[in-house]
């Protein structure tokens, strides 16, 4: 049976913060997988099967796996325990933490990426995304903006049996990608800071909830 989707997005800020932190989610994941160990900052299916192939001993180095998934574990259930409740407050306050760690992550990339090594990025990313998901899940859980297997699938499993389909599911997704390129392209011609991109589209997001979260919530 198909999904009845609610006419309005429950986000503090409605559906632009959401788009614009899943476009960081997927400029952040792209950058991490290409830049530090082949790994992603908020994918932890990928994740799940990299430290499987790692400890079959198929050339994977098995450290980077783990970070990320205790990074991301972390960053969930700090978020997840803040959150708690919906409390608007809270959410734009994980996001504020998020846009700190990820404005630190691109200026020490930018600023010292010849010595910083790959465990510090690692451990930042993963921790951000955590809080992300976290943080978007407490205040709108149909709306997921790291993990968009399930919205992928929704979207076009109801569009096949009525018709019927959350009309900003399309617009995550989209969005997804086009950070993951977007961050890449960045990357490639100025290689010190593609992780500005997703710093930016985190600090806007953030921005967006606050003053959400501050105007009176729609019935």
């Amino acid at each position: 049976m198909p999904i009845e989707h609610a006419s309005t997005v429950r986000f503090p800020g409605g559906p632009t913060p959401l788009i614009l932190l899943a476009a960081a989610a997927g400029a952040m994941d792209a950058l991490v997988f290409t830049e530090f160990g082949k790994v992603f900052a908020s994918v932890l299916t990928g994740n799940f099967v990299l430290l499987g192939v790692a400890v079959a001993g198929a050339g994977i180095d098995v450290s980077a796996p783990i970070i990320v998934l205790v990074g991301y574990l972390v960053g969930v259930v700090a978020a997840g325990r803040w959150c708690r409740g919906e409390q608007m407050r809270h959410v734009h306050q994980c996001l504020a933490v998020e846009a700190l760690m990820v404005a630190a992550l691109a200026v020490l990339i930018g600023a010292a990426r010849e010595t910083i090594g790959a465990v510090l990025p690692l451990v930042l990313a993963s921790l951000a995304m955590g809080i992300q998901s976290a943080t978007v899940l407490a205040a709108d859980s149909s709306s997921p903006t790291t993990y968009l297997t399930s919205t992928f699938t929704r979207f076009f499993s109801d569009l096949a049996a009525a018709g019927t389909v959350d009309p900003w599911a399309l617009a995550r997704i989209a969005a997804l990608a086009v950070g993951a390129g977007s961050a890449v392209a960045l990357s490639n011609s100025a290689a010190d800071w593609g992780f500005a991109l997703p710093a930016i589209l985190i600090v806007l997001a953030a921005c967006l909830v606050f003053r959400g979260s501050r105007a009176p919530r729609e019935r």
